[in-house]
């Protein structure tokens, strides 16, 4: 019996023709994305060894170069009143970023300082000259507890910007224990902050005052009368002479590195030592904010 040549002819089923479709339109889509790739390079400078690279997303690895910490990026936030008014001491991060303990920074957001919320100065003093500047806005750490002072960190965004060559770093690995406290005992101090500003004109300054260590046994046992238990990131210090005060947020130095700030205590050290929060614990979260 003679075959149907019409019949005989090749026919695509469904799926094979739905398979051939998906190729085309990867197949488009492909090339699409290629010729997006070089318009891209055409119109946006690169240098030879940038084309074939792939970057992760960063902050400026520029700044991790600085291992000492600089004191003038010690400053203080205070009320602009008759007499002036010191609410914290703080450190300068970046052009636009100041670090500062959580109580600060969430009382500037508290309803009963609304009448003077114009008033928060910042003040820090760079080759010699005062550098001020208002708040634009504050960013307290998510788990800080006014109960317990947990967490108690926070930032102040800078209305203007600060302008300087290099700001303060964290050191990358810098651990302390009893045993580091006691290995850099001759070396540790407290950063704090006089305003005075008159007629004269603004002779404000920071001041520092050396500290000695208070291990850890001892300084569960004082914290335990106020909270449950000392935090992993919190330590002792006391001053080693009577007669001195911190203000809170205060930094405390040691081996020539800034470590951590005054975060709450007896101001004088008397009936309570120094709590100091270890800022180096934090550093992810704070740089992730501002670089």
């Amino acid at each position: 019996m003679p075959t149907n040549s019409k019949n005989s002819k090749a026919k695509f089923t469904r799926g094979e023709k739905c398979l051939f479709i998906h190729l085309i339109v990867t197949f488009s889509l492909i090339m699409l994305m290629i010729i997006i790739y070089f318009v891209h390079l055409c119109l946006v400078n690169h240098t030879k060894t940038d084309v074939l690279k792939i970057y992760r997303r960063s902050y400026d690895r520029s700044l991790s170069g600085l291992s000492l910490s600089d004191y003038q990026s010690v400053g203080v936030m205070f009320l602009n009143i008759t007499p002036p008014v010191i609410v914290c001491n703080t450190l300068l991060l970046g052009k636009r970023w100041s670090l500062a303990p959580a109580q600060c920074t969430s009382m500037r957001e508290d309803p009963d300082m609304s009448d003077h919320l114009l008033q928060w100065k910042l003040k820090y003093k760079l080759d010699g000259k005062q550098t001020n500047t208002n708040v634009k806005r504050t960013l307290t750490h998510s788990h800080f507890s006014r109960d317990d002072y947990q967490n108690n960190i926070g930032l102040f965004e800078h209305a203007d910007p600060i302008e300087r060559n290099e700001y303060y770093v964290v050191p990358r690995s810098f651990f302390v224990n009893d045993e580091t406290l006691q290995k850099y005992i001759q070396q540790m101090s407290i950063i704090d902050w006089d305003i005075h500003i008159s007629e004269k004109g603004d002779t404000s300054d920071s001041i520092t005052n050396q500290v000695r260590p208070v291990l850890s046994d001892k300084c569960e046992m004082y914290a335990n009368t106020i909270v449950e238990k000392i935090r992993n990131y919190e330590f002792c210090v006391t001053f080693k002479e009577t007669g001195f005060m911190a203000d809170h947020g205060a930094m405390f130095v040691m081996n020539a590195k800034i470590i951590g700030f005054f975060s709450w205590g007896d101001t004088r050290a008397r009936g309570m030592p120094l709590i100091i929060l270890n800022i180096l614990r934090f550093r992810e979260w704070f740089e992730s904010i501002i670089y």
